[in-house]
């Protein structure tokens, strides 16, 4: 049963409720059978439900469209998310590699500085013995 309208009935004056999608209709008081042509009020109400039905599929098409739009966003947010963190282990990893550089650096200048004195002291120690020789 589709949406009723209330119209009077042409025999009796007594409200009736129809059907605007059947063709017939009976009043309930006096038993009077109507054909239903489509009056100006019943073409008004079911131009209204076409519009009604109309609008409410267009908004639920765009209610899925929305929903679609919105769990796109999130994947595509996610995997910005995912690349952001990525690059700051990437940075954070750089940084550490850059730390034992410095560390290697400093250590390393001990090494030089231990082998050169390593070097030194028996050449000095040779140049002293010379020294004692000669002179």
């Amino acid at each position: 049963m589709g949406n009723l309208v209330a119209m009077k009935c042409p025999q009796c004056g007594a409200e009736m409720m129809i059907d605007p999608d059947h063709e017939f209709t009976m009043c309930e008081f006096c038993g009077s059978k109507q054909f239903l042509n489509e009056s100006d009020e019943v073409k008004a109400e079911r131009l209204r439900r076409d519009r009604e039905t109309a609008v409410a599929k267009a908004n639920a098409e765009a209610e899925i469209e929305k929903k679609k739009i919105d769990t796109e966003y999130q994947l595509k947010k996610d995997e910005i998310r995912t690349g952001v963190d990525t690059i700051r282990s990437g940075v954070d990893m750089l940084e550490q590699g850059a730390d034992v550089i410095e560390k290697a650096k400093g250590a390393l200048r001990l090494a030089v500085l231990f082998a050169v004195i390593l070097l030194a002291i028996p050449a000095l120690i040779v140049g002293c013995i010379i020294f004692n020789a000669i002179g």
